[in-house]
């Protein structure tokens, strides 16, 4: 009878603990395939970023900047020559219109980070309207500086100075040019400094 008992007992406990085990079993797998999961994520991500990172360095300088630089629209490298075509700010007057002056100034100085770059001609676009109420983007101010007119400006000071007097940037270029309809309207410290045309 208590071997009886025991049997039944053991039986019982038995089959409890077959479900334990089965839960345990499933919990472990649902963990083990949870971590399996992150790890597989985690890799992945790892793959991507390296992948990018390649991607990145693997750039053109134009392609570098053209996807950098928030103030560049079109960048395009030929024959040691970087064009750089941005436009102008789209709520402008004509004086806010040379801020964007300096901010392709400085995508400049990126470019000529590379030795392949010889010379950098900056294109400045905007809306204009003609005599009949026509609208077309035209160049309004373009300017360019040879690596050896870049070079031989003090990059730090001389950015420094040209924040809020912009002109400079034009009056020290190997060439500028600043369309009729925007000089008209430019403030006496803007055309105290510069012309519609100027060079070196």
């Amino acid at each position: 009878m208590i071997i009886g008992s025991w049997i039944v007992g053991g039986e019982g406990s038995t089959s409890e603990d077959k479900e334990k085990v089965e839960t345990v079993d499933k919990q472990v797998e649902a963990e083990k395939k949870e971590k399996d999961d992150k790890k597989e994520e985690k890799t992945k991500k790892e793959e991507k970023k390296k992948a990018e990172e390649e991607r990145k360095s693997n750039r053109t300088v134009d392609e570098a900047i053209e996807e950098d630089n928030d103030n560049v629209d079109k960048a395009t490298l030929k024959d040691g020559t970087l064009t750089l075509v941005g436009e102008g700010k789209t709520t402008f007057s004509e004086n806010t219109l040379f801020m964007s002056v300096y901010d392709m100034f400085e995508a400049m100085h990126e470019g000529f980070k590379d030795e392949n770059v010889k010379e950098v001609y900056i294109e400045l676009t905007t809306t204009m309207v003609d005599q009949k109420g026509n609208e077309s983007v035209e160049p309004v101010i373009k300017y360019n500086y040879s690596r050896e007119s870049f070079e031989e400006l003090n990059y730090d000071n001389f950015s420094d100075m040209a924040y809020s007097e912009e002109w400079r940037i034009l009056t020290e270029a190997d060439y500028y040019y600043i369309h009729p309809g925007i000089y008209k309207n430019l403030k006496d410290k803007y055309t105290d400094h510069v012309n519609v045309e100027g060079f070196k």
